[in-house]
């Protein structure tokens, strides 16, 4: 066949096909059939599928160079080709689809062949001898510029240094302090409105700290329970698309840029500092974003979930959300929708508190897919610890910033039933500094 540049090029190539339209394939189309590769007459992947992809692969060559069809744009060429056959095929109406184009050789007419290799070899000797000259230039000038911009970067970063190690030190202390004052934990699932504040009904919406309340921990005192929810924070609210972030994964598939909303609670303590480790729980109405199990099919399966269930509907009557816990505690928010039925394909059918493991049925006719995402939604009860940051008391900042301003500090010493004392080294040798409460000579 002849290409774009008008030269005479030799293409073999392999199409692999199946049928799509069972009834364009054996009734729209009345095929010669092909002797050669033993089609017989009726179905068009005889005469009508090989005259249709010598079309296609003479139209595609024909606005191509020699060079592009031997070297550079094989890949083009099939994936070009493959489009333009499956177009001739739709129009006869074949109901043939083809399922890949591969180019097993390209090359030019045998009485030609060796001048046009020659002609290859000398064009990618120019391009060689080329690139070797380029890359010695760029490596000759922008080491000698590199070496000027270093010796100026040295001179600023000598300048800058002082700078930004007096704003590290800065930095160091506010960040302690942060830390000391941060007791926050994220959530293990998506915060809904719990309480309806609001008087909505709609459970995405008047969400806040309200909607966090702490129901187990210690009580000292006796007066209530000693840890408190003081504030909350939503991470993902401010996307630059202005969407917001997404309560459900129905919603993220949807959504552009968005993320799945993070809610994070900080607590602090009724009289004292909080301790590290001490053990509280919180409840709280949340969505648990799951995906579908593998082999799960036509159902039923079942799914662990994150946080233990609480009671939602109380309908034992005796207000108590950790007794009478079923199946009807739990609401599927979303889920996927196969379209054999109407509605979501799968529903809650049944819920074992001791195991926290729920059973779901799938709808008749439907068969799910592994992967799928879909949203329940629960009073959760989410066990938490203390964080290890909430130990950090003022006289350990006190201390830390001693270490750090006093440059002839060595070492500080704090032994349980020593005085503690800060050891000052300089020309007169160590000096003991006491930084405890004053002690008589007697004592």
């Amino acid at each position: 066949m002849i290409s774009g540049d008008l030269n005479i090029v030799d293409v073999q190539m392999v199409v692999q096909y199946d049928i799509k339209d069972l009834v364009g394939f054996l009734f729209r189309v009345n095929d010669p059939g092909e002797d050669a590769r033993g089609i017989p007459p009726g179905n068009p992947e005889g005469r009508t599928l090989k005259d249709a992809a010598e079309a296609a692969l003479r139209l595609v060559v024909g606005q191509r160079s020699i060079e592009d069809v031997l070297t550079e744009k094989r890949t083009v060429v099939e994936s070009d080709t493959k489009t333009r056959l499956q177009d001739i095929l739709d129009n006869y109406q074949t109901g043939i689809n083809i399922v890949s184009v591969q180019l097993l050789k390209t090359q030019a007419p045998e009485e030609v062949f060796e001048s046009f290799e020659d002609v290859l070899r000398a064009r990618q000797e120019q391009e060689t001898l080329v690139n070797e000259a380029l890359a010695y230039e760029n490596n000759i000038i922008p080491r000698a510029e590199g070496d000027a911009e270093r010796i100026k970067r040295e001179a600023e970063a000598f300048a800058q240094a002082r700078v930004a190690r007096a704003r590290g030190e800065s930095s160091r202390f506010i960040s302690v302090l942060e830390q000391f004052r941060d007791h926050s934990i994220g959530l293990g699932n998506v915060l809904q409105d719990t309480n309806n504040a609001d008087a909505d009904g709609d459970s995405a919406t008047g969400i806040g700290l309200g909607d966090v309340t702490v129901i187990d921990g210690p009580d000292v005192d006796g007066d209530g329970i000693d840890i408190l929810a003081s504030s909350l924070t939503v991470i993902g609210t401010d996307l630059g698309d202005g969407s917001g972030c997404l309560f459900t994964n129905a919603d993220a598939a949807d959504g552009d840029s968005a993320v799945i909303c993070t809610f994070s609670v900080s607590y602090d303590g009724q009289n004292d500092e909080l301790v590290s480790g001490t053990g509280f729980s919180i409840a709280y109405l949340g969505n648990e974003i799951l995906s579908l199990p593998s082999l799960v099919g036509t159902g039923p399966f079942e799914m662990r979930l994150s946080n233990p269930v609480l009671d939602t509907d109380n309908a034992d009557g005796d207000d108590n959300v950790t007794t009478g816990i079923s199946a009807a505690d739990i609401k599927l928010v979303n889920g996927p929708d196969g379209g054999k039925a109407d509605g979501v394909d799968i529903s809650v059918n049944g819920f074992d508190a001791r195991t926290n493991v729920v059973t779901f049925r799938v709808q008749a006719g439907e068969t799910l897919r592994a992967g799928d995402g879909f949203t329940v939604q629960y009073l959760n009860r989410e066990n938490l610890k203390v964080p290890a940051t909430s130990e950090v008391t003022q006289q350990r900042l006190y201390l830390e910033a001693i270490e750090t301003i006093l440059p002839g500090i060595n070492k500080i010493i704090v032994s349980p039933g020593t005085e503690p004392v800060i050891i000052l080294g300089g020309r007169d040798g160590i000096t003991p500094i006491p930084i405890g409460p004053s002690q008589s000579p007697s004592q």
